[in-house]
């Protein structure tokens, strides 16, 4: 007895169960395996993130310390406040010595980093945090706008990219 595939390249055997077409079972691999690839990538990312909690400039504290005065050597403060995915963030600040802090009010792992008014990022300051952590440090900027990133892959692209304007 000759069997015909179905329109759909399945092939009805004796018993009445239906064999899928190798093309189809390659499809359905490729996706598991695609979908096991991307939740691993996940998982060693927030690892990451977690083995590097803190940077060298920046220092996490378990508290959001968006109401904390101005370091001593700082003639002001920003909180930057962190979601998925947007900055909040008073829009300017008079120039000088400025202590930004960085509030993860997110689920996932967020940072700061500083570009100049040029679009090159400040040399040696990034703030990284966990979720519901609070990172902070010391930065020098003088009058111009500067642009707030995200630099977690993906993050600025969602929208995690503001701008701050400092006053002369």
């Amino acid at each position: 007895m000759v069997v015909e595939p179905t329109s759909d390249g399945s092939v009805p055997t004796s018993d009445g169960s239906v064999v899928l077409p190798n093309a189809v079972w390659w499809l359905i691999g490729a996706a598991v395996g695609f979908t096991l690839v991307f939740w691993a990538g996940f998982v060693v990312m927030a690892q990451v993130a977690d083995d590097e909690s803190t940077s060298a400039v920046g220092t996490a504290a378990s508290e959001p310390a968006a109401s904390e005065p101005a370091a001593a050597g700082a003639t002001g403060s920003v909180a930057v406040a962190a979601t998925e995915f947007a900055f909040e963030h008073p829009q300017s600040q008079p120039a000088g010595v400025v202590e930004l802090s960085l509030v993860n009010e997110g689920v996932v792992f967020h940072d700061l980093q500083v570009l100049g008014p040029d679009g090159v990022a400040v040399s040696g300051f990034l703030l990284e945090t966990e979720p519901g952590e609070t990172a902070s440090g010391e930065i020098e900027l003088s009058a111009g706008t500067y642009t707030l990133v995200c630099t977690v892959p993906g993050h600025r692209e969602a929208g995690m990219e503001s701008t701050l304007t400092i006053d002369g």
